[in-house]
């Protein structure tokens, strides 16, 4: 997979970002002890914000309860929510859109990575993510279609 392959119409001449996006890396400590390979897509500290939730918002691992936020089914593990985050950000089929900065430009005018915006649907759940091809990589990803916790 190459990073150019997530952004529909790819980045352009200059300058490519495969620093967000590393090659995959082998793991074998899933529950089952199956191997898998995670990627480098989501760093340990934005893992944290999608499951538990952090300063900026998050939390939404089934069972978290932050007023106004989605959950993943309870039936998900971190394991799952975290693949299906990263597929629907890597796959060329899912709905990709700038959200930030000048059409087609890796960083903002004040320097920051532009964000993108991808969504998708796994196993009936709607799931919008954030990301960052020239920047942190993945920043959030979370479910549309099912209710909000009570506020």
């Amino acid at each position: 997979m190459n990073p150019e392959d997530f952004i529909p119409g790819g980045f352009g001449e200059g300058v490519q970002p495969e620093d967000a996006f590393g090659p995959p890396i082998p793991n074998t400590n899933d529950d089952l002890g199956i191997p898998y390979f995670e990627s480098d897509l989501t760093s340990p500290q934005r893992q944290r914000h999608i499951f538990e939730g952090d300063e900026s918002g998050g939390g939404h691992r089934a069972g978290t309860g932050i007023p106004g936020k989605t959950e993943f089914p309870e039936s998900w593990s971190d394991r799952k929510i975290l693949d299906n985050i990263e597929d629907i950000a890597t796959d060329p089929s899912s709905t990709h859109q700038q959200i930030s900065g000048r059409p087609g430009a890796l960083r903002t005018r004040r320097g920051d990575p532009v964000r993108w915006k991808a969504e998708g649907t796994r196993d009936g759940v709607d799931i919008t993510v954030i990301y960052e091809p020239a920047g942190e990589g993945i920043i959030t990803g979370y479910p549309t279609n099912l209710p909000a916790n009570s506020q």
